[in-house]
């Protein structure tokens, strides 16, 4: 099975098997840890990259573009119904290690494949807002443009029409997801998520369970 086979499967079985889960929260961090081991087991190797991540529909960058463009001390108009946009990242930098045990992790981890050059966003559901007319896919597999910090990219509905747009800014300073207990790969839970999903991509389909081990919350 190829390289690019291999990724295909996982962002394809992988959240599947994840909507099976308890609620975690920061997934990203359980989602990305397990990308990682997953792809290992194939010698395909993988790092974490720490981002700033935004999903916006085109209406708010409009409207960004539209307050950007207001002569100084002008007020700002309102915002209109389909201006939508969510953010997570360590944007605040008086707070450079956060307790991710207890308060969440202020920030947005993805998986990088150096060989094919693709950044792996195996928790962007987190982005989507329906109800604000904010789509995005579940996954998404984005090819990074060399040693640029910055990308982004469209969401498309079937007629061609932008629903979303997707931005990434590398973060390396934020690195406290390391303290998480969800980026040990040690972890039997992990390693419980990530024995199913090898045996997923190399038979083609879930197995109907996946028994997870007892977590004693402390």
């Amino acid at each position: 099975m190829t390289p690019s086979k291999i990724v295909a499967r996982l962002l394809r079985h992988q959240p599947a098997l994840f909507a099976r889960l308890p609620f975690t929260p920061a997934r990203c961090i359980l989602s990305t840890r397990v990308a990682i081991d997953v792809l290992a087991a194939f010698a395909i190797p993988a790092e974490p990259w720490s981002v700033i991540c935004t999903a916006a529909t085109p209406a708010f960058l409009t409207y960004q573009e539209t307050i950007a463009a207001l002569d100084a001390g002008a007020p700002p108009p309102p915002p209109p119904p389909d201006a939508w946009a969510v953010t997570a990242g360590n944007i605040d930098r008086d707070a450079e290690l956060v307790d991710v045990a207890s308060r969440g992790w202020k920030g947005h981890l993805v998986a990088y494949v150096p060989h094919s050059g693709d950044l792996l966003d195996l928790d962007l559901q987190a982005f989507g807002r329906p109800a604000r007319g904010l789509l995005v896919p579940p996954v998404l597999r984005v090819r990074w443009p060399g040693d640029a910090r910055d990308a982004a990219v469209e969401g498309r509905d079937e007629t061609g029409r932008v629903h979303s747009v997707i931005a990434y800014r590398r973060d390396e300073e934020n690195q406290a997801f390391r303290i998480a207990r969800d980026w040990r790969s040690d972890d039997p839970r992990t390693r419980a998520i990530v024995r199913g999903l090898i045996r997923a991509i190399r038979t083609g389909e879930l197995p109907e369970v996946v028994e997870l081990p007892e977590v004693r919350v402390l």
